[in-house]
């Protein structure tokens, strides 16, 4: 007898043996089944294996579709793991709403339950429809006020996408309360601080993130341009270089460093970085003729500062036409469309402010 037919016939015996068992003894079989099948979905689940998990589910709802187990919870929780990360898709989106009907169906079992409500906030931030993710936040933070993952994601959303700084800041102090790691927030309350021109108080906020992450280049780059505005510029020359030592093609330390240079008025110095930032253009070429235009400015001399400055408009223009599909998005980590946006949306506003340095 080969394997294929030895298999048929086993099958077809457990198959046999299910049914007869189901007849004879339909409630206690139909228990120890659904019990089975969650046991595996939940190991599938543990395991990331999404679609096998929301299989099993699906087998043990359907042997008792009336029992309240968490199978619509569970299986939306699963579509939105499965994502989570993601860029954005029709099939992402496809699936995450298909996973908000599995919850509004386990809502009506557990109304405003605290773990649905904070599924929804999940689902609703994948989708980026970040209105209803700070709603259902909120509902859970009412429900639970040391809650600290939700009140960083408020923290978040609020200075990220609303650009709301002084609500970003609000929750960011309730997350600190609560937060046993604390970088985190030091360092969205330095971004804040950043935005609202509080230079002294990000300043603050960046050292004490750069204690426990002493080679995060981001951070330096952030407190550097703080020393900078402060104008502690020796402390921003530490900063600077502690930041190129770790990444010497990092486009907003040379940024700073160009800054720092043409304030101590070693334009030729500066020149040679702003060249080799230009002919990296398709990435760094917007600041190199920005910053040209800054020293040619410092020197007097206008008409080429203007020329430059049109040119840093004109190639950051050109790249965010090209790549860019909206002014910020979340999966966007090196910045480079945000920050060209950022960048065009303030440079006519920039211009007309003093040379600082």
């Amino acid at each position: 007898m080969n394997k294929k037919v030895y298999y048929s016939i086993l099958a077809g015996s457990v198959a046999v043996a299910l049914l007869y068992n189901l007849y004879m003894y339909p409630n206690a079989l139909r228990h120890d089944l659904t019990q089975m099948y969650i046991r595996i979905a939940q190991s599938c689940q543990k395991a990331k294996f999404y679609e096998a998990s929301n299989f099993y589910f699906k087998v043990a709802k359907n042997i008792t579709p009336d029992r309240k187990t968490w199978y619509d919870y569970n299986i939306a929780q699963n579509l939105r793991s499965e994502f989570w990360g993601v860029s954005m898709s029709p099939l992402k989106q496809k699936k995450l709403h298909e996973a908000l009907n599995y919850l509004d169906s386990e809502s009506k079992n557990f109304p405003d339950h605290l773990d649905i409500l904070a599924e929804y906030a999940y689902i609703y931030y994948q989708l980026e429809d970040y209105d209803k993710a700070i709603e259902y936040y909120e509902k859970c933070i009412n429900k639970s006020p040391k809650w600290e993952y939700g009140l960083s994601q408020l923290s978040h959303i609020y200075g990220l996408v609303k650009y709301d700084y002084n609500k970003s800041t609000e929750y960011a102090d309730r997350a600190l309360a609560v937060a046993k790691n604390k970088d985190d927030l030091y360092f969205r309350k330095g971004w804040n601080y950043m935005r609202l021109e509080k230079y002294q108080d990000a300043a603050k906020m960046f050292e004490l993130y750069l204690k426990n992450n002493p080679k995060s280049v981001a951070a330096l780059v952030n407190i550097t341009a703080c020393e900078i505005k402060n104008k502690n510029f020796d402390k921003a020359e530490e900063y600077v270089n502690r930041g190129l030592d770790l990444n010497r093609y990092s486009s907003y330390l040379l940024e700073s460093k160009i800054d720092l240079l043409i304030h101590n008025e070693k334009y030729d110095e500066a020149k040679t970085i702003i060249d080799e930032m230009i002919a990296r253009d398709e990435y760094d070429g917007y600041i190199g003729y920005y910053e040209r235009g800054k020293a040619e400015k410092k020197q007097g001399n206008s008409e080429e500062a203007d020329k430059y400055f049109e040119m840093a408009r004109k190639n950051a223009q050109e790249y965010y036409d090209k790549f860019c599909e909206k002014n910020y998005d979340l999966s966007d980590s090196d910045g480079n469309c945000s920050n060209r946006f950022k960048f065009l949306d303030k440079f006519d506003e920039n211009l007309k402010k003093p040379m600082e340095l």
